[in-house]
């Protein structure tokens, strides 16, 4: 699943008209496998989706 989304990153990136638009999609796309991460997976799972935006050049927003 995560694969999938890092593949479609760069892609979003480019269709998305501005940052928040990225992040609403960017959001629909990791909210399922964090949601279905268990307690010992939830930190690697969000490290690996921080990963696949940095790989595009891109910092998340401060929370």
């Amino acid at each position: 699943m995560l694969d999938t989304i890092a593949q479609q990153v760069p892609h979003l990136l480019r269709e998305t008209d501005d940052r928040d638009e990225f992040w609403t999609a960017f959001a629909n796309l990791t909210d399922p496998p964090l949601a279905a991460a268990g307690p010992e997976d939830f930190d690697w799972v969000s490290a690996k989706i921080t990963e696949m935006l940095a790989a595009c050049g891109v910092t998340p927003p401060e929370a």
